[in-house]
């Protein structure tokens, strides 16, 4: 599964759709989605976030002095 098709998923779920409905749709198990939703929160919570104040100041989301 890819990222996109994780993400997806993981906001359907968040909306509050049953996860054994978004699996089936999606053709895998409700194990393999589950697996899926981790990697998800793991490469949400590896990615640096940057605020609004970074990009408006146009540094290019680098953080402030």
């Amino acid at each position: 599964m890819n990222a996109t098709t994780r993400a997806g998923a993981a906001q359907r779920i968040k909306d509050g759709a049953i996860p054994e409905q978004v699996a089936a749709e999606l053709g895998v198990s409700r194990s393999t989605l589950y697996r899926e939703m981790r990697k998800h929160r793991e490469d949400m919570s590896a990615k640096p976030s940057y605020g609004k104040s970074d990009q408006i100041a146009g540094n290019g989301g680098a953080p402030g002095p």
